[in-house]
């Protein structure tokens, strides 16, 4: 039996011990995953976030310099909700500054003229 393959290629050996684990899994409800798997998962979030993030228009005024730096906190659910609540509020009140000036700082300064420091 061992090397022996069913009708799908994979090998009757494998596939039972796969379908024990599985079982085990399923029956205790826990589920354990490796420290390459956390970060393969971590990797693809990410990655989706800044898929998300470069299919959404950006705000416009935004400087190219930080779009790169910025583009996976521009897809963050936590700012696109902060934008929504802007424009709703822009048409019930006037905001300052106008739509087209909010990011215009970005266009004034590179991102790599900037420095962090801690204090």
């Amino acid at each position: 039996m061992i090397g022996q393959k069913n009708a799908q290629g994979i090998s009757t050996k494998y596939t039972k011990i796969l379908s024990q684990g599985k079982k085990q899994k399923l029956e205790s409800g826990d589920v354990t995953r490796s420290p390459e798997q956390l970060q393969r998962i971590s990797r693809n979030r990410a990655a989706a976030l800044e898929r998300l993030a470069g299919n959404q228009a950006l705000p416009s005024g935004f400087g190219e310099s930080w779009k790169a730096a910025l583009s996976a906190e521009l897809g963050k659910r936590c700012f696109r909700a902060l934008m929504s609540f802007v424009a709703e509020e822009r048409q019930k009140h006037t905001i300052y500054p106008p739509p087209d000036e909010v990011f215009t700082w970005t266009q004034a300064w590179d991102i790599k003229d900037f420095e962090h420091r801690l204090l």
